[in-house]
């Protein structure tokens, strides 16, 4: 699984409340079409600790304008915090040929995680061979 710089939305984002990602990605026109599926990529990358019904659902949301106006594409979730260990996944996001130009992450957070980080962005192919890709990243 290849991971572009230019296609994150966010890295080691912290997930201490609801939050956009950090970052949105210009899709250079609204529906792309047809054709192979784009996979959103989302994992945890520090595991997320809070009280047994902690839990956080992952929205693919798109706009029409970059800086507001966003709403819900695709949603996964909510997981519960017992799961969000270091390299979960949330599985099954994948962009739709029918959207806006402009798409982020938004994490909804319910009730307040004391730590947790997650990464996520567009990828052509999720890896599946249970390739630990954390463990691998150098600083």
């Amino acid at each position: 699984m290849y991971i572009d710089h230019e296609n994150l939305f966010c890295e080691d984002q912290e997930m201490s409340g609801s939050a956009y990602s950090t970052n949105y990605i210009d899709m250079g026109q609204a529906n792309t079409g047809r054709g192979e599926p784009i996979e959103v990529w989302v994992q945890v990358t520090d595991t997320c600790s809070g009280v047994a019904s902690a839990s956080i659902a992952c929205h693919l949301m798109h706009s029409s304008a970059s800086g507001s106006g966003y709403a819900s594409l695709v949603e996964v979730g909510p997981v519960l915090v017992a799961s969000l260990v270091e390299g979960y996944r949330f599985e099954g996001l994948r962009v739709p040929s029918t959207h806006y130009q402009y798409l982020k992450l938004y994490f909804e957070v319910v009730e307040a995680f004391t730590v947790g980080t997650v990464s996520g962005g567009l990828v052509k192919n999720v890896q599946t061979n249970g390739y630990d890709f954390i463990a691998e990243v150098a600083p």
